[in-house]
C-alpha cells in the first residue's frame, strides 16, 4: 500500500507541475491531497481538479485496502484452524502414517472419513483463496511446526495409506479428498507460476513404506492388505502430487518433516516436538 500511495503522490505531482511554482511544491500539494491533509491549497483552474482527483484516489486506495484485510485474514484463519487441529491430534512434524496411527490409538478410525471430508472442503477453499491472493502462501502460524502445507501432505498421505490398506472402508471419502487435494496442489503451483512437470525427487521408498505399515500393524491397525499388496496402490496415488508439493514446500521454506522431500535451505527440526519416524 505504501508503494502504491507513493506512486500516486509522484504521478499527481507531475500533473501539478504546470500549476505549481516548482516540483517540490507540486509534491507537497500532491501529498497533502492524496492523504487528505488539506495543509496545501491548490491554485485555481486545472490544479484544483488534479488535487480533488488525488484526494479521491488516496481515500479509495486506503479504504479498499482496509476493507480487504478482514477478508484475507479470514482466509488464513480458516486455513490454519484445521491445520492446528491436525497437529494437535497427530503431533508434529506432520506425517501421514502418524495421523492414521494416532486416530487408531484413540479408537477413532471411524472418524477418518469425516476427517477426509473436512480436508476435502479445506482443499477447495485454500485453492480458491490462494489462487486469487498468492501472497497468502507465505503466511503461517507463529508455531512453525504446524505448517498448513505439511498438514495437507500428511492428510493426503494418510488418505492414500488408509485407502491402500483398507480399500473397503471409507474409500469414497478418501478418494474424493485425494482428488481435491491433488487439484489444490496443482492450483497452488500454478498461482506461484511454477513450471509443469516438476520433479523434486525424494519419493517414498518401499522399505520406508513397509516400515510405516509395520508401525501401524504392530499397534493393531486392522489392515486388509499386506504392505507388499498396498505399496503399488499407495504409490499410484502419491505420484499425482508428491513432486509438486515438494517443490512448493521448498519454495515457501516449510520446516522439515518425514516424507516431505528435501529443502534448499536446511532447517533444524525440534526434537522435542517430533513424534513421528525420522525424516
Amino acid at each position: 500500500m505504501l508503494v502504491w500511495l507513493t506512486m500516486y503522490v509522484l504521478g499527481f505531482a507531475l500533473m501539478l507541475v504546470p500549476s505549481a511554482d516548482n516540483f517540490a511544491a507540486a509534491v507537497g500539494q500532491s501529498g497533502a491531497s492524496t492523504f487528505t491533509l488539506g495543509i496545501t491549497g491548490a491554485a485555481a483552474g486545472s490544479g484544483t481538479a488534479v488535487s480533488v482527483a488525488a484526494s479521491a484516489a488516496g481515500l479509495i486506495v486506503i479504504a479498499l485496502t482496509i476493507a480487504y484485510l478482514p477478508a484475507l485474514y479470514a482466509v488464513i484463519r480458516r486455513r490454519e484452524t484445521l491445520t492446528r487441529q491436525l497437529g494437535v491430534h497427530a503431533g508434529s512434524p506432520q506425517w501421514g502414517p502418524n495421523v492414521v496411527l494416532e486416530y487408531h490409538r484413540a479408537g477413532a478410525l471411524e472418524a477418518l472419513p469425516a476427517l477426509y471430508l473436512d480436508w476435502d472442503r479445506w482443499a477447495n477453499e485454500v485453492a480458491d483463496g490462494h489462487t486469487k491472493y498468492p501472497i497468502l502462501s507465505q503466511f503461517r502460524l507463529p508455531r512453525s511446526e504446524y505448517h498448513w502445507l505439511l498438514s495437507l501432505l500428511a492428510a493426503l498421505d494418510a488418505a492414500g495409506l488408509d485407502l491402500s490398506l483398507r480399500p473397503s472402508v471409507s474409500a469414497g471419502e478418501a478418494r474424493l479428498f485425494l482428488l481435491s487435494g491433488t487439484a489444490c496442489v496443482d492450483d497452488l503451483a500454478a498461482s506461484l507460476r511454477m513450471a509443469e512437470g516438476l520433479d523434486a525427487g525424494g519419493m517414498v521408498t518401499q522399505p520406508e513404506f513397509t516400515a510405516a505399515v509395520s508401525l501401524l500393524t504392530d499397534a493393531g491397525y486392522p489392515a486388509e492388505r499386506s504392505s507388499e499388496d498396498a505399496w503399488l496402490p499407495f504409490l499410484e496415488w502419491r505420484e499425482h502430487y508428491h513432486s509438486t508439493i515438494f517443490v512448493l514446500l521448498d519454495t515457501i521454506v516449510a520446516p522439515p518433516a518425514p516424507w516431505s522431500g528435501k529443502r534448499s535451505i536446511p532447517a533444524k527440526g525440534r526434537s522435542d516436538q517430533a513424534t513421528a519416524a525420522p525424516v
